[in-house]
Order: C-alpha cells, then structure tokens, then sequence
C-alpha cells in the first residue's frame, strides 16, 4: 500500500486522455429509473417516422445515471458508442 499525504501532481504534459492503467474509474449513481417503454403500432396520424434502427431497452432493465468526478479520464470516444462499459459494485 502507499499512502501520499500532500502530495501534488508534477508539472509537465497534460496526462493520457484513456482510463488509467488498470482500466477503473469510480463514479456515483445519482438515479435509477426504469427503462423506456416499447411502442406498440402506429402512432394516432397513422405515420410511422421512426427508420427501425434504434436499439429497444430491455424490459428487465434499469437506467442508471452515473456521476463521474473527473471527466478527463473517460476514454476517447466514450460517447460515440466506441467503449463496452462494466460495472462492479462495492459497499462503503
């Protein structure tokens, strides 16, 4: 274990933009909610817009909203679809 009491970061280049090196980061659940519910037919004027390439919530699912404190280090891409995201809980 090392503990830094009053450490500082050192001067110098700006860090890597990707996850750290073990590919962790800690984040905070603000709200969860259930998923978006699937429409069923048509809507009332009797067009349908929507071209079918949405992907559906699963019925069993739950929506998370997650808090991350520093946003420097999420990966490029992150909100482009790019990075597969797994979560791993631990009680304080």
């Amino acid at each position: 274990m090392d503990i830094r009491v009053g450490r500082i970061e050192s001067v110098g280049r700006p860090g890597d933009k990707s996850a750290d090196k073990t590919g962790t980061l800690e984040a905070r659940v603000l709200a969860t909610r259930a998923p978006r519910r699937r429409g069923c037919g048509t809507p009332r004027g009797g067009v349908d817009r929507r071209d079918g390439t949405e992907e559906r919530d699963p019925i069993n699912g739950r929506v998370l909203v997650l808090l991350v404190p520093d946003a420097g280090k999420l990966p490029e891409g992150f909100e482009d679809g790019q990075w597969r995201v797994f979560l791993r809980f631990a009680r304080r």
